[in-house]
């Protein structure tokens, strides 16, 4: 199932489910029902009450202005399924244009928050006021963050972009939904937030400019505005921020219905570091050395690598301005108050911590740590639960303020406080590489252990922190402390079993090649 435009196209012979929390009056709404190659295609609609039994509700052949009562025979939880049949032929599609299940769910009121997820790419925590940073790179973020809940502990499932990007999405670890290598795409199988929240009502659309956050890799699902930024003719590695607004701002104007769920992904800090100047252009002044590439990871004097700190910070600062500008545009339309924002990061990055560059590397400190900042909708009394946070909790949290259940098989939990106080849980994070070596990382308490396994399966190596004692990640534990090692590499071994999703080959065209070379993904 894919996200085209205004409408959602199933194969025949595709089901799609949904779990939903539906109101006594709830309706299922199709513009208009289409068959593509395939006269004889019809829409089959079942519904599955929590604790009940499937049943058929509707047998759709294509038409307009499409009402299917779902209540109040099953008010509440339920399992909403499309399942597209084509009669004595299996090819052909069927498009439903702007499917929406109304009225809103239960105890959302008449007006449900809109939802704004902005993700800064290779921002890490530690360079953020909000989070410690001494210097003042990032007002507009702490500004943001002094109204909002943050996650003083929060980690990437990955340390690149798009492992990371499909656990925000899905909720799920790396080895679930399957996007570990360059060549995968997520399954379509997958349920993306982009896609539960289409099935409620809300109108979807996501900016990116990261070439990884793009249709070619299955990032697209569920969201009915999908807009890349293509830089081949803006002369730069990617397209910076402020133009990311200025496409966003186009939407707010043209396009956005209330409620809408937007994701904005921007790209300044990333490698390599060339912060826009204020009057225009790029770079200015003495450049930096170029950036070491991963394959080539070789020191540098200490003054370049100061000087090009700076030249990261201030590409934070550039991008810290343009979430500012949005926060302002959000409130100049009224918008502000009343959505739930998130902002956050895919991975962090890395200055030769741990003798190498950039974030494909390793699983380190300095490219795990993210900010995870997130402002509850006006009137919320949320409170943030203790403990780690992870990038497959956004997805459960975003849904619990919304009170929409949580679709499987999402992995992460809420990030709000409850009632009844939940018990300390393990992170996760893994990096598949092109060489075949894995690393996997697992957080429980304040310890932390890497292991990195070659491509025969052998272990090559255990490393053992105390994330308490040395947030650096500086001073291996693991043959002083064995047994933590051992309970540790349990929880791992343990958590290895989950059935992963088959992800897709992508399609990458010579254009998107050369775009990933130029960000130094492709050699």
């Amino acid at each position: 199932m894919r996200a085209a435009g205004d409408a959602l196209e199933v194969p025949v012979g595709v089901q799609v489910d949904y779990t939903l929390r539906l109101a006594a009056a709830a309706k299922l709404e199709i513009t208009e029902l289409s068959a593509e190659s395939s006269a004889d295609a019809r829409l089959e609609i079942l519904l599955e009450p929590e604790g009940g039994d499937e049943r058929t509700v509707a047998d759709l052949s294509p038409g307009r202005d499409l009402v299917v009562d779902l209540g109040p025979a099953a008010p509440g939880v339920a399992r909403l399924s499309l399942r597209a049949t084509g009669g004595s032929r299996s090819e052909g599609t069927l498009r439903l244009t702007r499917p929406r299940v109304t009225p809103g769910p239960e105890g959302t009121g008449t007006r449900r928050p809109n939802v704004v997820v902005y993700l800064i790419d290779a921002l890490r925590a530690d360079h953020v006021g909000a989070y410690g940073y001494p210097r003042p790179v990032s007002p507009n973020i702490d500004a943001f963050a002094a109204e909002a809940l943050v996650f003083p502990d929060a980690i990437a499932q990955s340390s690149w972009t798009k492992p990371a990007v499909a656990s925000l999405f899905t909720g799920m670890l790396p080895p679930t939904h399957g996007v570990l290598l360059r060549e995968h795409a997520l399954s379509p199988r997958a349920a993306t937030l982009a896609e539960v929240l289409l099935a409620t009502g809300y109108r979807t659309a996501a900016f990116s400019t990261n070439p990884f956050v793009s249709r070619s890799f299955g990032l697209d699902q569920g969201f009915v505005d999908f807009v890349y930024l293509d830089v081949g003719r803006l002369g730069t590695h990617h397209a910076f921020s402020d133009r990311v607004n200025d496409e966003v701002f186009g939407w707010l104007e043209s396009s956005a219905r209330e409620p809408f769920f937007l994701y904005v992904h921007t790209v300044d800090p990333h490698a390599p570091y060339t912060p826009p100047l204020a009057g225009g252009g790029y770079g200015g002044g003495e450049s930096p050395p170029p950036l070491p590439s991963c394959s080539q990871q070789q020191p540098i004097s200490e003054e370049a690598r100061r000087r090009m700190l700076e030249r990261y910070d201030d590409e934070i600062a550039f991008n810290d301005a343009s979430f500012g500008a949005l926060v302002e545009e959000l409130r100049r339309r009224g918008l502000y108050d009343e959505s739930l924002i998130v902002l956050l990061s895919d991975h962090g990055e890395a200055f030769w911590e741990h003798r190498g560059w950039a974030h494909e590397n390793f699983l380190y400190a300095e490219v795990l740590d993210i900010p995870l900042i997130l402002k509850p909708p006006r009137g919320s009394k949320a409170v943030a639960a203790d403990g780690l946070a992870q990038q497959i909790d956004v997805l459960p949290t975003i849904l619990d303020l919304l009170r929409l259940p949580v679709p499987a098989p999402a992995e992460g939990r809420t990030l709000l406080a409850g009632p009844v106080e939940r018990p300390p849980r393990a992170g996760f994070a893994y990096l598949d590489c092109p060489s075949g070596k894995r690393l996997e990382a697992v957080l429980a308490g304040p310890w932390k252990l890497i292991r990195t396994t070659a491509r025969d399966g052998t272990v090559d190596r255990v490393e053992l922190y105390h994330r308490r004692r040395d947030p650096g990640e500086l001073v291996d534990e693991s043959g002083a402390r064995p047994e933590v090692a051992r309970r540790l590499l349990g929880l791992l071994d343990a958590r290895g079993r989950a059935r992963p999703l088959e992800p897709v080959r992508a399609e990458v065209g010579t254009e998107l090649a050369e775009t990933l070379r130029s960000l130094g993904y492709v050699d």
